[in-house]
């Protein structure tokens, strides 16, 4: 939840008369929901967030700094599968810049 209140502060900040903006804002928070674990530590996703994002019965799970995002298995694995080809040219792309640490 601190991570989501340091979002929502940078995002309190926008100017929404710019419709740009008021996009942005709201499609980025459509679908958020908290959700607690139950009593043998499981979450349940809501059925109409299941449907928006296209959740079977097999999921994956991935996280990354502070984030955790639900894949539907087969969408995840594919996905992985077509980016693999590429995986070089953005890894140049996105740490080519970085410098070597000779600390």
């Amino acid at each position: 939840m601190n991570e989501w209140d340091k979002v929502s502060e940078k995002l309190s900040k926008l100017n929404l008369f710019k419709p740009k903006n008021r996009q942005f804002y709201r499609l980025f928070h459509q679908g958020a929901k908290q959700l607690a674990l139950d009593k043998a530590g499981r979450v349940l996703v809501p059925t109409d967030l299941m449907k928006r994002i296209g959740l079977k019965r097999e999921i994956m799970l991935t996280a990354y700094n502070d984030r955790i995002e639900i894949w539907s298995k087969d969408e995840y694995l594919e996905l992985m599968e077509g980016s693999m080809s590429d995986f070089a040219d953005l890894a140049d792309e996105v740490m080519g810049e970085l410098k070597p640490d000779n600390g």
